[in-house]
């Protein structure tokens, strides 16, 4: 939340040299906090690779529907984020006619949106079941989407970010909760990993096709199908996804 106007006041006095170089820093000063935990390595197999976990996570997805259509209404959803995320900066400066140091304003509203949700979680699965859950907070999020890319003005875009933060924090920790309590334990790192895989490429492509489409049919209406993108991960969610409880217990 504090971080990205830092950034752009640090952009405007010391310039781009001194903000990569605290930025490098930040890195160095996580990786040395992280060499310093004291870990218990675990027996590893001739066999075991990269590959070879994505496999047996894949195997452990097939074996829950539930996991099955995590894995792919995540796909979608974060799909369109990531494209999302990828023109923020022609968004700031060619619709809202700013500074493109003001994206980070936007992701300021965006972290504010974050932490509300966050706190509200909790809260939240107890409310509904995952299902309803999943569905009203992509439903939410593409919706906080379509009001910041439509936005008048930057104080406006900054509320829509805030209004996609706090709908989507709630969908991620969802997600995750959900993968955790229903992969059998053997098979959570490996799950996890097919996921984070997923996630991954969804970033990939949903940076290069963004760009692209803005080629082909605009600025203005590739925005607006990404925030039509997000409501796909909808319909997906309440086809593949199961919707009693029972349904979440852990494979075996």
């Amino acid at each position: 939340m504090t971080a990205p106007p830092l950034g752009a006041l640090l952009l405007a006095g010391p310039g781009i040299k001194f903000v990569l170089a605290v930025d490098i820093v930040s890195y160095l000063l996580s990786a040395a906090i992280i060499a310093s935990l004291r870990h218990r390595q675990l027996p590893r197999s001739a066999t075991d690779n990269g590959f070879r976990a994505l496999e047996e996570g894949l195997r452990g997805v097939v074996k829950s529907k539930i996991l099955q259509g995590l894995l792919i209404t995540n796909g979608v959803f974060l799909t369109a984020n990531a494209g999302a995320t990828a023109l923020l900066v022609p968004f700031t400066v060619e619709r809202l006619d700013v500074s493109g140091s003001s994206v980070g304003y936007l992701i300021s509203g965006l972290g504010v949106g974050f932490l509300l949700g966050a706190a509200l979680s909790p809260k939240a699965l107890t409310w509904l079941g995952i299902r309803d859950l999943l569905i009203t907070t992509q439903l939410a999020t593409a919706a906080g989407f379509a009001a910041m890319f439509n936005a008048p003005s930057l104080a406006w875009a900054i509320a829509g970010a805030a209004l996609i933060g706090f709908p989507g924090s709630i969908l991620l920790i969802t997600a995750e909760t959900t993968v955790q309590r229903v992969a059998p334990t053997d098979l959570l790192s490996r799950i996890g990993a097919l996921f984070f895989a997923m996630d991954s490429l969804s970033v990939v492509i949903g940076a290069l096709a963004a760009p692209a489409l803005v080629g082909l049919i605009g600025l203005a209406n590739t925005l607006n199908v990404i925030a039509t993108l997000a409501v796909l991960a909808a319909p997906i969610t309440l086809f593949a996804v199961p919707g009693h409880p029972a349904k979440l217990s852990r494979i075996r």
